[in-house]
């Protein structure tokens, strides 16, 4: 008598990596920071352009600051259709030193001259996770007058070390990289910015976690 022993087993399939994307918005959203700034007859009469660029979202902080530039909570029907930047063009984020690392392309948003479209000198932008927002920033403009409020924010990518051959080991290079930063003084004054600790955002941490993309913690 043959006892033939039928044996059924699931092989684990691994699930795809999350895709972690970073997208500019289709409007500009009003900072949730401070009051709205309220414009005299005066002053519109003075600068109409000014005034009708501004009216809508400049915001006067609990200092007195004048910014267009505060916090802000952005959801996925903010987002244009298509992101700026693709997972692809993400290598990594570094959090011993606060910096992303992107390709040569992807950096060349970043650069001292601006070339992502957008009326303002700082661009609201999105870093999502499978198309779900979690990271709100600016892209402040090296040229811009206005301090940046509660919010993270870059400056520019690939300045000092921009002749520097990228290396095999992510951890080493420094080219092509984006650092954050928060709480400057203001924009005059980027040596007093205080670095941030975005290993204790948990969202922030495990959502490259997830994506494979932590070159070094």
């Amino acid at each position: 008598m043959i006892i033939i022993l039928l044996v059924s087993y699931t092989e684990k399939v691994e699930e795809p990596k999350p895709l972690i994307e970073i997208y500019q918005l289709n409007k500009r959203i009003v900072s949730h920071e401070g009051e709205p700034f309220v414009f005299t007859e005066e002053m519109t009469e003075m600068d109409p352009e000014f005034t009708n660029a501004y009216k809508d979202i400049l915001r006067v902080t609990d200092d007195g600051k004048w910014t267009p530039n505060g916090a802000f909570k952005a959801v996925q029907s903010d987002l244009q259709q298509t992101p700026l930047i693709s997972d692809d063009e993400i290598k990594g984020f570094d959090f011993t030193t606060n910096q992303l690392l992107l390709n040569e392309n992807a950096c060349s948003y970043f650069g001292i001259i601006k070339t992502i479209n957008d009326p303002y000198p700082d661009t609201q932008l999105v870093m999502t996770i499978n198309k779900k927002t979690f990271f709100n920033f600016y892209r402040a403009g090296t040229m811009s007058k206005w301090r940046i409020g509660n919010s993270y924010y870059v400056i520019h990518c690939d300045l000092v070390f921009s002749n520097e051959v990228i290396k095999d080991n992510a951890r080493l290079n420094r080219k092509n990289t984006l650092r954050f930063s928060k709480d400057s003084l203001s924009l005059d004054s980027i040596f007093w910015e205080r670095k941030p600790h975005l290993k204790q955002d948990t969202t922030f941490y495990n959502a490259f976690k997830r994506a494979g993309k932590i070159i070094d913690e």
